[in-house]
């Protein structure tokens, strides 16, 4: 569970880089596209898809991302699953 928690908080940590522009983020950073039966219907899906960005965090809390929070919850948590580990030894 540890190596769990501590993996994603590696990724928090590089989404958190991402939106404080430490990191280059994805180039496809979009929203999902269902399959259209035409070339005009897929063209006319792109021209109505909203790109949701990567390096703009829509909600702050506290003034941390919820990138930042998963980093702060998930570090906590690999380190209390680390200690109940050595612990139960």
């Amino acid at each position: 569970m540890a190596l769990l928690f501590a993996g994603n908080a590696a990724l928090s940590i590089y989404h958190s880089g991402v939106e404080w522009k430490i990191f280059a983020g994805p180039s496809d950073c979009s929203g999902p596209l269902s399959s259209a039966s035409s070339m005009d219907d897929f063209m006319k899906q792109l021209q109505s898809v909203k790109v949701v960005r990567c390096d703009e965090p829509t909600l702050r809390v506290l003034g941390l991302t919820l990138a930042n929070w998963n980093v702060v919850i998930t570090a906590a948590l690999a380190w209390a699953a680390t200690m109940g580990a050595v612990r139960s030894r």
